[in-house]
């Protein structure tokens, strides 16, 4: 019997892959896309029963994606290694975003949305700069600072001291309205104007302060949709 359900479990995952190699990834429904990411890290048991538990006790992929270690270990059969590597699998997908974009030549502001929007926390206002060097090469991201606040408070000094540990040359500060209204308020266009400034006086070029919502992104400087 043992022996039975061993053979089944293997025939069936080595099905999935198959549909991966030859139709993608996309071609799978959702728990299927669970059961894959689950079968390196779970070998002995039936992932399709696991895919469908994580479902339903998250409600849909996208939050079990973004499900805590502690939260996605209480779900029966999960191990410490599955839940450790789906909790990551976040970082894991902005990580990959972050490194497509080492020594990218950004032209346009409009080039890093989509990594920005893909690595903002939904629902929480935060800061982030874009370092680049004087050719506009990409050299990092960081995040300045997170709130649930209207506004992000962030000191100046501060800011700009993750452009000089970057020997950045010209940044970009991007910020993300949860609220998703992309308008600027009073208080982003003359921090903005201030940081322009205190950024020239280090010898840095602030080439823009870009809005980002979840379906708009807005340029503060060029005053328009990206």
């Amino acid at each position: 019997m043992e022996d039975t359900e061993k053979k089944s479990r293997l025939g069936h995952r080595e099905r999935v892959r198959k549909q991966i190699q030859s139709y993608g990834l996309f071609s799978l429904e959702d728990h299927q896309v669970l059961e894959y990411l689950l079968f390196s890290f779970i070998p002995r048991k039936d992932t399709k029963i696991i895919a469908y538990r994580l479902i339903r006790a998250f409600g849909s992929v996208n939050a079990v994606l973004g499900a805590n270690y502690e939260a996605l270990l209480a779900v029966p059969d999960m191990t410490r290694s599955a839940a450790l590597f789906l909790s990551s699998f976040p970082d894991i997908c902005s990580f990959y975003q972050a490194k497509r974009l080492d020594g990218t030549r950004i032209v346009y502001p409009g080039q890093i949305v989509s990594y920005i929007r893909s690595v903002v926390p939904v629902g929480r206002e935060g800061l982030f700069i874009v370092c680049l060097d004087k050719d506009n090469n990409y050299l990092a991201m960081d995040v300045i600072s997170e709130g649930k606040r209207k506004t992000v408070n962030a000191d100046a000094s501060e800011i700009v001291s993750h452009a000089l540990a970057h020997s950045a040359k010209k940044v970009i500060l991007v910020h993300n309205h949860p609220s998703n209204h992309s308008e600027p308020s009073m208080c982003d266009l003359q921090s903005s104007l201030d940081l322009k400034n205190t950024f020239r006086s280090f010898g840095v070029e602030l080439v823009d302060h870009i809005i980002i919502c979840a379906t708009y992104a807005r340029s503060i400087f060029l005053n328009k949709e990206l």
